[in-house]
């Protein structure tokens, strides 16, 4: 049960992913990224609709040969084959799609309004929120800032606390979003994969040819995308270890090479004063000298020249 919650929730980075690399290589799916969660929203709602219509049960419980059945008629000897009721399919969009959009909306709202954790951190929530508290505005953003972390917080308890009761068989529902809708999760009977793999599911379609077909579309989709995750955690996976290794490699630092034997200060300088220490030749070109003489010297020459090279030297040696 754990690891189907978790699966569908890996499907939004694949998504985004997904949306970057075709970006890349079509501009055009530039102008889709700032939408990428609207984008999953509804390519979530078409295909967890087509697998509740179809198998009775949510994308990653179908992977995981899971359905969904009514408590009440969870236990009756007809179950087994029973359709999902429209009413349960309805209400199982709007908790498996919508709450998890609305509440991915609320903490971007909630990052956006107080700051991010830096500003909470550094400056703490009293000096954001006191300023301008006699606008309306000004107090639903400070109850924002100090009601969402604990209500989101409250929904986790409550969520863990299920997962807890369920895992020790103290309560038959796995969330608080299946006790509300009064549904419980078990695995398919024998009898019902075989049903499934003959048909297409206890409740056909409509008889159309199109919807026939956007269903068989729909379905090769959802088995594709999950398959698509898979290789996606893998390839997260491959680059994450890629980069552990060459830092770690990078990290070791080569032994210096061994000191040789020491030579005197005169190794290596030519033996007479008037020869390059570099090439080796005969130096013929005079050593400048910026001493406070030397510069003397050159601006007494200088002023007895023409009036240009006069020029010239006021130019450069002004300071």
């Amino acid at each position: 049960m754990y690891a189907q919650e978790k699966l569908i929730l890996a499907l939004r980075p694949a998504v985004s992913f997904a949306l970057e690399v075709l970006a890349v290589r079509q501009p055009l799916f530039f102008k889709l990224i700032p939408y990428s969660d609207e984008c999953f929203l509804l390519l979530h709602f078409s295909l967890e609709w087509n697998s509740l219509v179809r198998s009775s049960g949510s994308i990653s419980e179908a992977f995981y040969s899971l359905r969904r059945d009514c408590a009440k008629s969870a236990f009756e000897a007809n179950s087994e084959l029973a359709a999902l009721p429209r009413k349960s399919i309805a209400t199982s969009l709007l908790c498996n799609v919508m709450v998890p959009y609305l509440k991915s909306k609320f903490d971007e709202l909630y990052e956006r309004v107080s700051g991010g954790n830096a500003t909470r951190l550094l400056q703490g929530l009293s000096s954001n929120v006191e300023r301008d508290e006699q606008h309306p505005r000004a107090r639903l953003k400070s109850a924002l800032i100090r009601l969402y972390p604990f209500l989101s917080s409250a929904y986790d308890l409550v969520h863990l606390a299920y997962n807890l009761l369920y895992l020790f068989e103290r309560i038959q529902y796995f969330s608080p979003l299946l006790h509300m809708q009064r549904l419980i999760v078990r695995r398919l009977s024998l009898k019902e994969m075989q049903v499934t793999m003959r048909q297409p599911g206890p409740r056909d379609l409509p008889k159309s040819k199109f919807w026939r077909f956007l269903s068989s579309v729909l379905t090769g989709f959802k088995y594709g995308l999950i398959v698509g995750v898979f290789a996606f955690k893998a390839i997260e996976y491959y680059y994450r270890v890629e980069n552990h290794s060459s830092r770690k490699s990078n990290a070791i630092l080569k032994p210096p090479e061994p000191i040789g034997q020491s030579q005197s200060a005169d190794a290596g300088l030519p033996r007479s004063k008037d020869d390059c220490p570099i090439c080796r030749k005969k130096r013929t070109n005079p050593a400048a000298c910026v001493s406070r003489p030397m510069r003397t010297l050159i601006r007494a020459y200088l002023l007895a020249c023409s009036g240009f090279a006069a020029k010239l030297f006021a130019f450069f040696f002004s300071n």
